[in-house]
C-alpha cells in the first residue's frame, strides 16, 4: 500500500513542493504543442528565453532545472565549466544561476541557435560565459555540419546525415583547450555523435576533469563504441553512472533497425579518491 501510494501521488508532490516542476508543467501546456523549429520568445523562471524549437526546449527544461541534471560539488570557489553543445543556452543559465561565480566555456556550432544563444546571455545580463561558434572536434579545421533547426545538429560526417541543411563550421580541437587550463571542474560533452572521437582524443588530459557529463548516440547503421567510452572512463579513474534515454519495452523485438538511433544515454562520470 504504501508503494501504491507513493507512486500516486509522487507528482502531486513534485507539484507542490518544486516550483521548477509547476514552471515545466506550464511550459508542456502552453509550448509543447507549437509548431517544430519556430522561434518563440517567452519567460520562464525569471529568464527572458528566445527559443528555435519548443518541443525541444521542454525537455531540455526538465533535465537542467526541474531534475537539475548538471549539478555538482565543487571545492573550487570559481569553477571551470565547459559546455561543449550548449544549445540555445538553458544550461548556460543554469551555470550562471547555481554557480554565480563560475567561468563557462559554451561552444555551439550552429549559426542559427548560436544567435539565440548569444540574444538568451545578452537578455538576461549573463557575464560568466564566453560563447564561442565553434564545433568541437579532434582538429582545428572546417568541416560541413547539418543542423536540424533545435538540438540534434551534428558533423555531416557522422551520425546519420540526410545531405540536408548543410553549413560549414569551425571545428575546435578540445584537446587543446583542455591542455591550457589547470582544472576543468566540470566537461559537459553533448555534440550528437561526435562523442567516442573527442573524449578518445583527450586522454592525455582526462586528469584535469573532475565531472564529465556525456550523451552517448547510437546510430542504428554504424558500429557501436560505448564500451569505448567506458573503458576510457575506467582507465582514468572515473567512476560512472549510466542513465538511458530510450524506453523500448520489447527491446529484442524493437530493435529500431530503420532509425537513425536506436540508443542514446546520458552519462554522468566523476572521479573520487578510489582508483
Amino acid at each position: 500500500m504504501r508503494l501504491l501510494l507513493e507512486i500516486c501521488f509522487r507528482n502531486v508532490y513534485y507539484f507542490f513542493a518544486d516550483a521548477c516542476y509547476r514552471q515545466w508543467l506550464w511550459l508542456v501546456l502552453r509550448w509543447s504543442g507549437k509548431k517544430r523549429f519556430e522561434t518563440h520568445g517567452l519567460n520562464i523562471g525569471g529568464f527572458e528565453l528566445v527559443v528555435a524549437d519548443c518541443l525541444s526546449m521542454v525537455w531540455q527544461f526538465k533535465e537542467i532545472f526541474v531534475d537539475r541534471s548538471y549539478a555538482f560539488n565543487s571545492k573550487n570557489d570559481c569553477p571551470l565549466i565547459l559546455d561543449c553543445g550548449a544549445n540555445i543556452g538553458l544550461s548556460c543559465l543554469f551555470f550562471s544561476k547555481y554557480y554565480p561565480n563560475s567561468r563557462v566555456i559554451a561552444f555551439e556550432p550552429d549559426a542559427k541557435i548560436f544567435s539565440v544563444l548569444e540574444k538568451n546571455l545578452s537578455s538576461n545580463n549573463i557575464k560568466n560565459v564566453i560563447a564561442l561558434q565553434k564545433a568541437v572536434w579532434i582538429h582545428n579545421q572546417t568541416l560541413s555540419f547539418e543542423s536540424d533547426g533545435a538540438d540534434g545538429g551534428t558533423l555531416a560526417q557522422l551520425g546519420a546525415a540526410t545531405g540536408k541543411n548543410i553549413q560549414t563550421v569551425q571545428c575546435i580541437r578540445l584537446k587543446d583547450v583542455l591542455e591550457q587550463e589547470k582544472q576543468i571542474d566540470l566537461l559537459k560533452i553533448d555534440i550528437e555523435g561526435s562523442e567516442v572521437e573527442v573524449l578518445t582524443d583527450c586522454v592525455d588530459f582526462l586528469y584535469k576533469v573532475s565531472h564529465l557529463f556525456i550523451e552517448f548516440h547510437s546510430y542504428s547503421q554504424q558500429t557501436q563504441h560505448l564500451g569505448t567510452i567506458i573503458a576510457t572512463l575506467e582507465a582514468h579513474h572515473f567512476r560512472y553512472y549510466i542513465k538511458h534515454e530510450n524506453n523500448r519495452k520489447k527491446p529484442f523485438i524493437n530493435q529500431k533497425k530503420d532509425c537513425e538511433m536506436d540508443f542514446q544515454a546520458n552519462i554522468y562520470a566523476y572521479k573520487t579518491d578510489v582508483e
